[in-house]
C-alpha cells in the first residue's frame, strides 16, 4: 500500500440554510465494510499520542470531528504522516500499524470499526507486524 495525501476523505457538509450547523453523513458506500463497532477519543493533551499499534483484520475509518490530527502509517515497509482536520477521514487497512497524534488538546477523533475489540488482533509494535507479515 502506498500512502499519499491522497488517502484524505474530504467529507461532504451539508448546510440546510433553515438550520444552523453543518451536517457531515457517512453512509454505507463509503466504507468498505460493515460498522461492528464505533468509539471516540477526545481530551487528549496537545501533542500527546494515541494508537501505537496495528490490527491483524480491523478496518478502520478514522474521522476528525474536531481540531487537528496527525495519523503516522507504518506498512511494516514505509513510514508516511498526514494530518486530517474537521471534516476529513482517512481509512486504515488491516496490518497498517498506525499512531495518532492530538496537535491542539481540543481534537476529537471519531473511528468506525468493521470487527469488535479483541485483544488478540493487536500488533503493539513495528517488529510484531513485519514478523506477522512474513
Amino acid at each position: 500500500m502506498q500512502f499519499t495525501s491522497k488517502s484524505i476523505v474530504n467529507l461532504v457538509s451539508m448546510i440546510d440554510k433553515e438550520h444552523v450547523g453543518i451536517l457531515y453523513p457517512i453512509e454505507p458506500p463509503m466504507l468498505p465494510f460493515d460498522i461492528a463497532r464505533i468509539f471516540w477519543t477526545t481530551n487528549v493533551p496537545p501533542r500527546g499520542t494515541r494508537g501505537g499499534h496495528a490490527h491483524k483484520e480491523c478496518i478502520q475509518f478514522y474521522i476528525c470531528i474536531k481540531g487537528c490530527i496527525g495519523v503516522r502509517f507504518n506498512n511494516g515497509e514505509k513510514e508516511y504522516e498526514i494530518f486530517i482536520k474537521e471534516g476529513q477521514a482517512v481509512l486504515i487497512d488491516k496490518l497498517i500499524w498506525t499512531e495518532e497524534t492530538f496537535m491542539t488538546g481540543d481534537d476529537i477523533l471519531l473511528v468506525l470499526c468493521s470487527t469488535k475489540y479483541d485483544v488478540n488482533d493487536y500488533l503493539n509494535t513495528v517488529e510484531e507486524l513485519k514478523d506477522y507479515i512474513k
